[in-house]
């Protein structure tokens, strides 16, 4: 699994440990069904302050869409953790879906 981390400027060596860690725990046991992982972080305000750290992570599986999925705070740390969160369970999700799909129907 491939993780990718871009921001508006360039991100501290201790926040992308903190992105990619929080990521490897969400996603370790998809890691074989993952292609790769693209994390962008932005400051919505600039210096003005407030809920406006955003972390958009997109998920690539082969042959499904793009998981996307997007959280706000007051700082990266805690944005990057919940989008770490969401995007495990919504790889879960699509994977299970994907599963279900296939599934051939009782007799």
């Amino acid at each position: 699994m491939h993780v990718q981390i871009r921001g508006d400027r360039p991100a501290p060596e201790d926040l992308k440990e903190h992105v990619s860690r929080h990521l490897y725990f969400a996603l370790s046991r998809f890691s074989g069904r993952i292609d790769w992982v693209h994390v962008a972080l932005k400051d919505e305000n600039g210096p003005r302050g407030g809920l406006d750290k955003t972390c958009r992570v997109a998920v690539h599986l082969p042959r499904l869409q793009p998981v996307l999925v997007t959280e706000s705070a007051s700082n990266w740390f805690e944005a990057s953790a919940r989008a770490a969160e969401r995007a495990g369970r919504a790889v879960a999700r699509a994977l299970d879906r994907t599963r279900d799909h296939h599934q051939a129907p009782a007799a």
